[in-house]
């Protein structure tokens, strides 16, 4: 009779944590593009205030509002739903029963395999690895990131003997590497170009493994990348602006894939617009003593309705307030609230966030709280 333990289901669970360039699919566009853990917390609202790096696949028309020399090696994102949080709970609240599971009676190992399948089996889990690694000197960005869109979860059994359970996961993963440039074409507009490399694997339906044969959750996704999935390579152009009308207010928009060579219905242009408003620059030079930026932002995602939905789900709204060492975070995105707080330290930057979001499991598409951490090496 097999040993039923905790051990397989937390390999499950945390090894998902140790898989460079896994994450989720969370309402973001259907072009990868790497949404960072500040742009979470503020709503998804930093099309006109991305920082340096991120703005040449996020928006390459605010490159030049970000000139100078930045550099991130790398940038690591770790994003988890409630589900994996609450796996975890209960299986650490739980240890005593999955160590004393071959002591205990046959209908006392059935009812405790019935509570495991109760409690964490079969449900979908959704965990975010983002990489990232990138290079700004003046308007000109180079760039390499992960968007995998996967999901996991441990199907258990109560059939006799009592087996382990098997990890199953299906997953999208796409390797992008990315330039943009930056243009100064008027004293108060800025325009920018980027061009998208993308390489996406899918997996050939569910992989399974089995703990129970010595599988692991490293077979899993290996298994997941050398399945008959498809395969497509290809390129995409954004092209992006922004209109400084002052110090204090921008305007201005990208259209992310108007040109591509990814023959798929879900790869058509998709035009998003924003204005961004800095209030403390109207001050008129009031000297700052503890608030040192304030920036206020709206967006628009798919503004020509690409996707088909609700305009009211498209709106993204986003604040931050700087303040020494800190930066407070918060939004609303599909009016759903988010928040989140970022921290920069000599060359260490740091940042988590919280925030409610669609995510696409095999099984339909499901509101779900999400919390994102990063942590990075950045000059």
């Amino acid at each position: 009779m097999t040993r039923y333990n905790r051990h397989a289901l937390c390999a499950a669970a945390l090894g998902l944590l140790l898989l460079v360039g896994v994450s989720t699919a969370h309402a973001q566009s259907t072009i990868p593009v790497r949404v960072s853990t500040r742009s979470l917390a503020m709503g998804g609202a930093t099309l006109l205030s991305s920082g340096p790096i991120e703005a040449g696949y996020y928006n390459p028309g605010s490159l030049t509002l970000n000139r100078g020399f930045s550099l991130y090696i790398p940038m690591v994102q770790a994003t988890v739903d409630n589900n994996f949080l609450d796996t975890v709970k209960w299986i650490d609240d739980h240890q005593a029963d999955f160590d004393d599971f071959d002591s205990m009676s046959d209908p006392d190992k059935l009812a405790f395999i019935n509570e495991v399948n109760d409690e964490i089996g079969n449900k979908w889990i959704a965990v975010n690895v983002d990489p990232m690694i990138g290079v700004q000197v003046g308007s000109f960005s180079l760039s390499a990131y992960s968007v995998t869109r996967a999901n996991v979860r441990m199907a258990t059994s109560t059939a006799f003997p009592y087996q382990e359970p098997e990890i199953q996961a299906y997953a999208i993963n796409d390797i992008v590497f990315n330039a943009g440039v930056g243009l100064q074409l008027a004293p108060l507009l800025h325009g920018g170009v980027g061009v998208r490399y993308v390489n996406r694997r899918m997996s050939d339906g569910i992989v399974t493994v089995s703990s129970e044969d010595g599988g692991s959750i490293t077979d899993l996704f290996g298994e997941a990348s050398e399945s008959d999935g498809e395969s497509i390579n290809g390129f995409a152009l954004d092209v992006g602006g922004t209109f400084t009308l002052t110090q204090a207010f921008a305007v201005g928009g990208v259209i992310r894939g108007l040109v591509s060579s990814m023959e798929d219905e879900d790869w058509e242009p998709e035009l998003s617009v924003g204005a961004r408003v800095k209030p403390l620059e109207l001050l008129m030079g009031i000297p700052l003593v503890f608030v040192r930026d304030i920036t206020v932002e709206a967006n628009i995602s798919d503004l020509a309705n690409s996707r088909d939905e609700d305009y009211a789900e498209k709106l993204q709204l986003g604040a931050e307030v700087k303040i020494p060492l800190f930066a407070l975070r918060a939004g609303m995105n599909r009016g759903r609230i988010s928040y989140g707080l970022g921290m920069h330290f000599l060359v260490v930057d740091l940042a988590v966030a919280k925030a409610t979001v669609p995510l696409i499991l095999p099984d339909g598409v499901f509101d779900d709280e999400i919390f994102s951490v990063s942590v990075g090496i950045g000059f």
